[in-house]
């Protein structure tokens, strides 16, 4: 998956349509939506509630005063590469990059997360149980309908995202997206099977009460070690979709892009540069 998900990332991040004012708003805001996240997951003791504000906020005001100008350098070296054409190798950079910030932002907030988990009692975390397994049941719902009506989604949802980064797509972009959303290989079946795996595990670990580095170290291994993670009969299929997934982005890139439509993504990419030095200002 990492192979191909910081190039989806980038996509969904143009994709959502925002102007600059609503970039604006919804990092300033991020604060708030990964408390009603957390909360969701988590019914808070009082103590807990006010551990969870005030860590929020600590982490918020790092993250644009250490993270965003860093962002800026990546989408730097990606416009460099889209302007020129994305190869495998750059897929690779990107992929480099993005685990440099990601192992920042575990850095920043694992030891507050490994001791949060630790103060969970046994309610609280059938209660989290519980809400994973609702949001398992929601996407195995999803994956379980008519094959036609989730071929159709998928091409619908490619064709939006890729056309919100290139603009207007051509008969020929669309008719590709069509083809290859339907030669991808299907391994919804297996990703949940490793999720309630995952689930089970993760749920059963927190009933130990493992202590904050047992728990930082199981972290780390979900976090940042996520494909060296992987059980043995999601690995191939999951390797195999990766590659074909990066194969069609750079086809897509190289091969079919227009003049303009390369113009228009690059357009995308200063756009986002732009409010980032915005929002690290303050």
């Amino acid at each position: 998956m990492k192979k191909y998900a910081p190039l989806l990332i980038m996509t969904l991040m143009f994709a959502t349509g925002c102007e600059s004012a609503m970039y604006r708003f919804l990092y300033n805001s991020m604060d708030s939506f990964l408390y009603r996240a957390i909360t969701w997951y988590v019914e808070p003791s009082p103590d807990q509630d006010r551990f969870i504000r005030e860590k929020l906020g600590t982490l918020h005001q790092w993250h644009r005063r250490s993270e965003l100008l860093k962002y800026v350098n990546t989408l730097q070296g990606l416009r460099e590469r889209m302007g020129r054409g994305l190869t495998k190798e750059d897929v690779s950079w990107v992929v480099a990059r993005v685990e440099v910030h990601e192992t920042d932002m575990f850095n920043a907030v694992s030891d507050d997360v490994a001791s949060f988990l630790n103060t969970l009692d046994e309610k609280q975390i059938d209660h989290m149980d519980s809400r994973i397994g609702e949001r398992l049941d929601e996407l195995e719902a999803k994956m379980n309908r008519d094959k036609e009506e989730r071929l159709l989604e998928a091409e619908k949802n490619t064709k939006r995202i890729m056309g919100f980064v290139y603009g207007d797509l051509t008969p020929r972009q669309e008719e590709e997206i069509a083809k290859g959303v339907r030669g991808m290989e299907n391994i919804d079946a297996l990703s949940m099977r490793m999720y309630r795996e995952r689930r089970a595990d993760f749920i059963s670990f927190l009933r130990k009460k493992p202590g904050r580095e047992a728990a930082k170290a199981y972290l780390r291994r979900l976090a940042l070690e996520t494909e060296k993670t992987y059980p043995e009969y999601y690995r191939g299929p999951a390797e195999r979709r990766d590659r074909a997934v990066v194969d069609a982005i750079v086809r897509f890139d190289r091969e079919l892009v227009t003049p303009a439509q390369r113009a228009h993504a690059l357009g995308k990419i200063d756009s986002l540069i732009q409010v980032l030095r915005e929002l690290a200002e303050g």
